[in-house]
């Protein structure tokens, strides 16, 4: 096995799979946020990763417990991060935090879609 500070490679793998379904996660909320915000604004979505902000554009009244959710999943977008963030990310997405949060997202998709089907989005 190769070393990577001192570890074994196969020590990240599973980890590195959490950071991916974080990620994930973020992008799917993301993504049906967005649908909303241009079904309510009539404009094309700003360019941006908050997803309570994101939650507020498309004018959706959320519980604090979603606000919480969302406050948390937005974190999960790390593309633009420091890498010091990223490696703080890293240790956090433990295997336990990850199935977490990928069941909040489940929940908050199910919640998301049906939004869009009430205010009238077709799909493609």
């Amino acid at each position: 096995m190769q070393q990577r500070n001192g570890r074994r490679r196969r020590d990240y793998i599973p980890l590195s799979g959490t950071l991916i379904v974080c990620f994930f996660c973020h992008l799917v909320l993301e993504c049906l946020l967005k649908a909303l915000v241009c079904q309510a604004t009539k404009k094309e979505a700003p360019y941006i990763h908050n997803l309570v902000r994101l939650a507020e554009y498309a004018h959706l009244e959320l519980s604090d417990i979603q606000k919480d959710t969302l406050k948390v999943i937005s974190t999960f977008n790390l593309r633009a991060r420091y890498e010091e963030y990223k490696m703080a990310f890293h240790k956090r997405a433990t295997s336990a935090f990850t199935e977490e949060y990928f069941n909040h997202t489940r929940i908050m998709k199910v919640w998301l879609s049906r939004e869009l089907q009430k205010r009238g989005h077709r799909g493609m």
